[in-house]
């Protein structure tokens, strides 16, 4: 449904949102004239569209979701959900980069599955560098969960990549080709020498779903996929894949703790982007909106709920672009480690 919002309700929105800022935020006397100063006149007139690659339901999903419902009242108009998906994320990438408008009302919600796409899969045919960052969400790593009532259910991280060791290909262990899971599970066989029987399925909470079922040793998840099973004892995270302990999960330890390394952090790296061409009023009027809606303690809340990590680290959006090209040449080495390019 369109909907259009006059500015004296703009203003009106604004103003709430100065009353929700408490100490620390952004100067409160700021905001609302910040905005209003950059608000292009012609722009939005019509709903804003968040760009999914995967279905509904899974993190990125549950991501964009929960910005897309308050990023209205800082935008002015209705922000909806469209999830393109197919090809393990590819599907929507190559609209993204070839065929939206550059406009303001296509914009992406990513994660690192474009560089991995990028480098292995568009054939020089579209570049993550065609889509410049707004501003960074959050990064999930990647978690290692067990079955509680399981034969591993009482295994720590340590003792499975053991076991693996001492019988290869034996381990069951949850996969998604060409996707972080699987980056994950090639870098621990590196790593530790080890070998996994890598199980392919579409995405975390299949997964999370398939090791419930006992289909499953060990599955590679993020915390809002199995959030709840964890909360009701039905499954024990045993290690993730960052470089510091995850802050809803403090006294699970990361491989690179386990493995004495310091490069194993795979995972959602989440930022939200605009197809390049986007005039720089309407960019700059988006890139003040989304931050100030990442900065809304509402915003931070639903997040928390969900098991999202958000509200500890702002980043602009040209310091995401830096971040993000940091993770291509990650994934460039490790590619080139495994053999997948030259």
């Amino acid at each position: 449904m369109r909907r259009i919002y006059h500015k004296a309700m703009v203003l009106t929105g604004l103003v709430m949102l100065l009353l929700s800022f408490g100490a620390g935020s952004l100067a409160a006397a700021d905001i609302p004239d910040e905005l209003k100063a950059l608000k292009p006149k012609d722009f939005p007139q019509k709903p804003i569209e968040l760009m999914v690659m995967y279905p509904a339901g899974g993190g990125m999903d549950v991501t964009a979701r929960i910005l897309a419902k308050h990023l209205e009242k800082y935008v002015g108009t209705k922000v909806i959900v469209v999830n393109k998906t197919g090809g393990g994320g590819m599907v929507g990438h190559t609209y993204l980069t070839t065929v939206a408008k550059p406009d303001g009302y296509t914009l992406g919600v990513l994660c690192d599955v474009i560089i991995s796409n990028d480098l292995l899969r568009a054939n020089g045919k579209w570049s993550y560098t065609d889509l410049i960052p707004l501003a960074f969400i959050n990064f999930t790593p990647i978690t290692w969960i067990v079955r509680t009532d399981s034969e591993f259910g009482n295994y720590s991280a340590e003792q499975l990549l053991a076991y693996a060791k001492e019988n290869p290909d034996q381990l069951d262990i949850s996969t998604m080709k060409d996707i972080f899971f699987d980056f994950l599970n090639l870098k621990l066989q590196l790593t530790a020498d080890v070998k996994f029987n890598m199980i392919p399925y579409q995405g975390g909470a299949a997964a999370v779903t398939a090791l419930l079922g006992g289909h499953l040793d060990v599955a590679n998840a993020f915390l809002g996929e199995f959030k709840s099973h964890l909360e009701a004892g039905k499954v024990r995270a045993v290690a993730v894949s960052d470089k510091q302990r995850y802050v809803f999960l403090p006294e699970v330890p990361t491989f690179n703790e386990i493995l004495g390394v310091d490069d194993i952090m795979f995972g959602a790296y989440r930022w939200i982007t605009y197809p390049k061409g986007l005039d720089m009023e309407r960019a700059r009027f988006l890139e003040a909106a989304i931050q100030m809606a990442l900065r809304d303690p509402a915003v931070i809340k639903d997040y928390n709920n969900a098991g999202i990590d958000v509200g500890t680290r702002y980043l602009t959006g040209a310091e995401t672009a830096a971040e993000v090209a940091e993770i291509y040449e990650n994934y460039k080495k490790l590619f080139k480690d495994i053999g997948r390019i030259k």
